[in-house]
């Protein structure tokens, strides 16, 4: 790992050499691009720097793609110095722009660092929805280091719901994903490695599993170390410090706690330093050695003050407490009742019963070894008190662990009962769409060109074939495909139905010009079973039978796609095919595809949705028929869709 993070440091200097010598502005962008990239993770200060000129440059050129990355790289800057509002407003500019730019594999990461900057703001339904937006990215864009930081985000929720099984089993996952060998490793997954390791000792330490929380954060450290990443260096000193206090092994929560103190940057997680400084001040006072003990218990009120957290009071209480503890040991009464008198005012603006409980435990010994046992007894009456409210809080929480794990398992068994639907629906409607008699009455043309001595319309004829088979096969695999691929299925899929039908009726298919097929995508296997209705109910018995399909857009967020026949209408068609049929076939692609409909629904914050109109002339006798599916603008890069369209 020391060779990576060498050859890291090696052509980040070498970039900075070529800067000096650059003197294309486009090759001046991007060389300041990746030196605000690596320095975002190595050295706030630097990465300030190239973030500003960056941003200046890319202002200066018009280039709103660098102006994208300028934004997602500022906004880990603000979520390292705890900004984080700041760190969304970055975040949701950069979104903006690589959606604008048709850059979607780019938005699953912004997305998973909207997830995290929301869970940091304890907005879990927000992060929850952050999340899953990620995840629909991602099965269209698969990047495994992407998925390791989507499991490192979905092990922050189980954490937050008291699952620690579950978060270990994702993380364990992500370490594996991040661990492996991979040519475009940068940087960020190295820093993501931290981040997983860190919750990996989080984990299992709630799971009482001390020894391998020890080692999670030893390995968090040696990463840290080894490629300098500083801002959150005092954290992960101070777990494993504590992970060795609980147990017992002292000497070695010392030396962490003193790592906090003095080897991490002066100008980060002050927080993490003064729970050190704090925690280190006890074991000094364990020690005996009072006078460092109170030199760390001054620092450690310095440095809170500087950071104005939320638990102030509770912090301020704690370190008021250790202070009296210390007099109190030294005999000076006066001083050790002053200082647990403003730890117990702390206590109680913080709503702390277990805090106030210690503290009255303390007042009740400090006053009985005063032989003052009417104030004993008061304090003692107090402890008892306020311990009961503890205890009962700690009861009402232990319910609410078991509550939150039964909805979050009930929650879980619901999404994978749809997945499992979604799954089944598509392989039905593949089924539905590549019915036997298509198939076969397909093959009998080919054979037809062969004997009839035309092998090269036999060829023609067989490549779009198979080539239509071979998409429906592929385009089952994903959500979303793009809808110049559906189009072209669309087309290949009507020139074989109309030769098979002997050239008896004709069709179009229109893209308006302000629909952009390259990047907008569509649920596949969607549009064909209304055409197939259109052919084989409305125009089969018409002469000059003619089905149009256009695409556009119905507003800013739909596009529209219209199916319009000239054929004989749904009520004749529905008793032809009665009579023709007797009950022995259904029809099940409409169906299927109706039900498909209603379950994206259920699964999404975006709706499909379908309009049939039954067309007249004035005298109201059928004309055919008009299906209107308004389908939600989803965009797509078409560069990761890998199957044989051609």
């Amino acid at each position: 790992m020391q060779k990576v993070a060498d050859q890291f440091k090696a052509d980040i200097l070498e970039k900075e050499k070529q800067l000096t010598n650059t003197g294309s502005l486009s090759e001046r962008l991007e060389v300041i691009k990746d030196l605000a990239y690596y320095y975002s993770f190595i050295n706030l200060k630097k990465a300030e720097g190239y973030l500003n000129q960056l941003r200046k440059l890319s202002e200066a050129t018009g280039n709103s793609l660098q102006m994208a990355y300028y934004h997602s790289y500022s906004s880990f800057l603000e979520n390292q110095a705890y900004n984080y509002n700041w760190s969304i407003a970055h975040l949701k500019k950069a979104r903006s722009i690589f959606e604008e730019e048709g850059y979607n594999a780019q938005l699953g990461d912004v997305f998973i660092d909207l997830a995290g900057t929301y869970f940091n703001l304890n907005m879990v339904e927000e992060s929850e929805y952050w999340l899953e937006q990620s995840t629909k990215i991602l099965k269209n864009h698969p990047d495994p280091f992407v998925q390791a930081r989507l499991l490192n985000r979905r092990a922050n929720l189980y954490n937050r719901r008291f699952v620690y099984d579950k978060s270990i089993d994702l993380l364990l996952e992500a370490r594996t994903l991040l661990e492996s060998q991979h040519p475009k490793k940068d940087i960020k997954d190295y820093h993501s490695l931290t981040q997983v390791y860190s919750n990996l000792g989080f984990s299992y330490m709630r799971a009482e599993d001390k020894d391998n929380s020890v080692l999670s954060y030893q390995k968090v450290i040696e990463i840290c170390e080894t490629f300098g990443f500083g801002m959150r260096l005092a954290w992960y000193y101070l777990h494993i410090g504590n992970a060795y206090s609980s147990m017992r092994k002292f000497k070695l929560a010392g030396q962490h706690f003193k790592k906090a103190i003095t080897d991490t940057p002066q100008d980060s997680s002050q927080y993490a330093r003064a729970g050190a400084s704090a925690n280190l001040g006890q074991l000094y006072f364990m020690q005996g050695n009072y006078e460092s003990a109170m030199a760390m218990y001054n620092y450690a009120e310095k440095l809170y003050g500087q950071h104005q957290g939320l638990d102030d009071d509770y912090n301020f209480s704690v370190l008021e407490r250790y202070r009296a503890q210390l007099h109190a040991e030294l005999d000076n009464e006066e001083k050790a009742l002053e200082h647990y008198n403003t730890a117990l005012n702390f206590a109680i603006k913080s709503d702390d019963y277990k805090q106030m409980s210690a503290i009255y435990k303390d007042l009740a010994v400090f006053y009985e070894e005063q032989k003052n046992y009417e104030r004993a007894y008061q304090f003692q009456t107090k402890y008892s008190e306020s311990r009961e409210k503890y205890v009962n809080e700690e009861r009402a929480r232990a319910f609410t662990e078991l509550e939150v794990k039964y909805e979050t398992e009930k929650r879980e068994r619901e999404t994978e009962f749809l997945r499992l639907q979604t799954t089944e629906l598509q392989l039905k409607a593949l089924r539905a769409q590549m019915n036997p008699h298509f198939i076969f009455n397909s093959l009998n043309s080919i054979q037809g060109y062969i004997t009839g001595d035309n092998p090269e319309q036999a060829a023609i004829f067989f490549s779009k074939f198979s080539r239509l088979i071979r998409n429906s096969l592929e385009f089952s695999e994903f959500d979303v495909i793009p809808l110049e691929d559906e189009v072209q299925f669309l087309d290949d899929y009507l020139e074989l139905e109309k030769e098979r039908f002997k050239g008896d009726f004709d069709y179009s298919i229109k893209i308006d010009d302000d629909v952009e097929e390259d990047i907008m995508g569509i649920p596949p296997m969607i549009i064909q079973p209304y055409i197939e209705n259109s052919i084989k109910h409305g125009i089969r018995d018409v002469k000059n039978g003619f089905v149009s399909i256009n695409f556009r857009m119905e507003d800013d967020e739909n596009l529209m796609c219209v199916i319009e026949d000239n054929g004989v209408g749904r009520e004749i068609a529905s008793k032809r095919q009665k009579e023709y049929q007797a009950g022995t076939h259904r029809s099940m692609g409409t169906m299927i595809t109706q039900q498909r409909l209603n379950l994206f629904n259920q699964s999404s914050d975006v709706k499909l949705s379908t309009n049939t109109i039954d067309l007249t002339d004035n005298n109201g006798n059928p004309t055919g028929t008009r299906v209107e599916v308004r389908i939600p603008v989803m965009s797509i890069d078409k560069k990761f869709y890998n199957y044989g369209v051609t």
